[in-house]
């Protein structure tokens, strides 16, 4: 299975658990892009071992309150530590279900989350070959976009 494919199964399995229906909306793939996300919340992991590279998922601060709030069982009125901790674990799991998807669980070492947040905040991680997956969730405006690099790596 390729990683886009991997994605786009991952996402309409995780994400409904947190009571958000991401539908596949679109790629964009260019030569000259930019690993970067100009999202209100994002949410970098890297990986190595037997395969190298970024992940960068981008989230608005409205749907980051929703899918916390949907955690939490309550009404999360602001971005917080927690909340950042939250959206950070969440995304996480959905790369880690994507890679065994993906069958390099077993061979990559996911680092920990790092989150990254702010308005007109742009966040750039590494001039490469990017492929930006973005995701529209039902009965809502925004998207959520998956951008990431892979190549072979050392391991």
């Amino acid at each position: 299975m390729e990683l886009k494919d991997s994605f786009i199964q991952t996402m309409s399995e995780v994400m409904p658990i947190f009571r958000v229906k991401p539908h596949f909306k679109c790629e964009e793939e260019a030569e000259t892009q930019f690993l970067v996300s100009a999202d209100q919340i994002n949410v970098l992991n890297s990986f190595s071992h037997a395969f190298q590279g970024n992940i960068l998922f981008g989230f608005s601060k409205a749907l980051t309150l929703k899918i916390v709030s949907n955690v939490k069982g309550a009404t999360v009125p602001a971005i917080d530590d927690e909340s950042q901790n939250t959206i950070g674990e969440i995304a996480t799991l959905a790369v880690n279900v994507a890679m065994s998807k993906f069958k390099a669980i077993n061979s990559i070492y996911i680092s920990p989350p790092v989150c990254i947040r702010g308005e007109n905040v742009i966040s750039m991680i590494s001039r490469v070959k990017t492929t930006k997956l973005f995701f529209q969730v039902e009965g809502d405006s925004d998207l959520i976009s998956i951008a990431y690099y892979i190549e072979p790596g050392l391991g």
